[in-house]
């Protein structure tokens, strides 16, 4: 089963996880349907789109000929986090969310890690020493 957790850090990969106080958001059972959810995290924090992500997540699914409001298993899921993920943007929480793969209640593995912000990309002085000189 592949999930999201919400955390500053992501829950330690290996150990049972009962006793823990986490909510998983079950997205898929399959590894191929991790694909859209990626895609449609790349998009929602990328700074060349809308800096509405309601929008960016409305017109990512018309891209697709989908729509949020599906029956799909994994699309239903998917509008659930989003709905709970789209709160934490708002309020900037600093969160982070976790894609792990897990069985039962043992993390077997981090899969991708997307902040509650947009970053903006990091401009770099260009240095002297490769700079040319006419």
């Amino acid at each position: 089963m592949y999930s999201i957790v919400q955390g500053i850090v992501h829950p330690r990969i290996g150990i049972d996880l009962n006793n823990k106080n986490l909510f998983f958001y079950d997205i898929a059972k399959e590894f191929t349907c991790i694909q859209l959810m990626n895609n449609l995290m790349k998009d929602i924090l990328d700074n060349s789109k809308s800096k509405n992500i309601r929008h960016v997540f409305e017109d990512f699914f018309k891209e697709r000929t989908m729509s949020p409001d599906d029956t799909n298993y994994t699309i239903q899921n998917i509008s659930v986090f989003f709905n709970d993920y789209e709160v934490d943007y708002r309020n900037k929480t600093g969160f982070n969310y976790y894609l792990v793969k897990r069985e039962d209640n043992k993390i077997l593995d981090v899969i991708s890690i997307w902040k509650c912000k947009r970053e903006q990309p990091r401009m770099y002085k260009e240095s002297v020493k490769n700079s040319v000189n006419i």
